[in-house]
């Protein structure tokens, strides 16, 4: 599942917002809530190599609640988080492409399955079937960001 935005924000400005954990439910849905992990690596709700991420939520009645970590961290670029769970294996990246000085594409892809057994056929079934769902709420909530980040963030203030 994937979607992005062109926002006219600096690079700079849009991965730092997006860095600091206490702003990423000020564009999710209501449907899905994440909330950093405040123990080291850590501590202020920055993400960082190594950080957690708790993400809990629902799905056309799939409640999911996942842990993640941040596995790729590259300031600017790119970061990846990698579920800790074990019944999904799930995969979130967002990348940040500069596209001139000042305006920013943001693509953010997301994996989710479970991990086996026939528990695991039903529920990706029903994820696949849901993935219109998934997409568009992925859609909405970087609408929000770039709204968010184009009126919050000041330009020219990193």
């Amino acid at each position: 599942m994937r979607s992005f935005i062109e926002t006219d924000r600096p690079i700079a400005e849009v991965f730092d917002f997006l860095q600091d954990g206490q702003n990423t439910n000020r564009y999710l849905g209501k449907e899905f809530a994440i909330s950093p992990i405040l123990k080291p690596p850590s501590t202020d709700g920055q993400y960082r190599l190594g950080s957690r991420v708790l993400g809990q939520g629902s799905f056309a009645g799939v409640g999911i609640k996942l842990l993640y970590r941040v596995t790729v961290f590259e300031q600017n670029k790119i970061v990846h988080l990698q579920s800790e769970d074990k019944t999904f294996d799930s995969q979130v990246t967002w990348k940040f492409i500069a596209l001139s000085e000042v305006k920013t594409r943001v693509i953010l892809d997301i994996k989710i399955r479970q991990k086996s057994g026939l528990m695991g056929f039903m529920t990706n079934l029903v994820i696949s079937q849901i993935e219109p769902m998934i997409n568009s709420y992925l859609y909405k909530s970087l609408q929000r960001l770039k709204k968010v980040v184009e009126v919050t963030v000041p330009a020219g203030v990193v």
